[in-house]
């Protein structure tokens, strides 16, 4: 009867471990199979992403084409500051090297190595950007400068004029 006992007692044992046993790995496995599932769900999402940010790319470079047309045309007002300047180099700001007699960088005391760091919180990295910044702003509206005068930082409030056509 002793040995029964044992024999039934290792059958239990037997068909416990194969009921929790299985179960488990199958649910590792339906795990695994479910991470890998949305692993490749959210790269088709990343690859869709990419399309429409390519997409909007080339939907602003035709806008700024649209936009830079008008301007020409003096159809879009384009905003005026009145200086030339020069990009230093690490992209550290612009160097103002002419302040056009007055204009609007004359008018609000910006002089001839100024270098201008930032245009209303945005960081102005070269010429370029400076230039696209300015000509962007409505004419009238009052910007803030950031600028550095030998070594010591200040703000400027600026009103962008309006450039001429042509």
């Amino acid at each position: 009867m002793r040995g029964r006992k044992i024999v039934i007692l290792f059958l239990g044992i037997f068909l416990l471990a194969s009921f929790c046993i299985v179960p488990f790995g199958l649910a590792e496995e339906t795990e695994k199979v479910k991470v890998e599932e949305r692993i490749i769900e959210l790269e088709k999402e990343v690859i869709s992403l990419k399309r429409e940010i390519d997409n909007l790319r080339n939907m602003l470079e035709l806008l700024n084409e649209d936009i830079f047309y008008l301007r020409q045309k003096g159809v879009l007002p384009q905003g005026y500051l009145g200086i030339y300047g020069e990009t230093l180099p690490g992209g550290k700001g612009v160097v103002v090297k002419k302040v056009v007699t007055y204009s609007p960088a004359y008018n609000a005391g910006l002089g001839v190595g100024d270098i201008i760091l930032a245009y209303d919180d945005k960081k102005i990295y070269n010429w370029n950007s400076l230039v696209w910044w300015i000509s962007s702003t409505r004419p009238g509206t009052t910007v803030t400068l950031q600028i550095s005068r030998r070594g010591v930082k200040m703000y400027l409030p600026v009103r962008i004029g309006r450039k001429k056509a042509g």
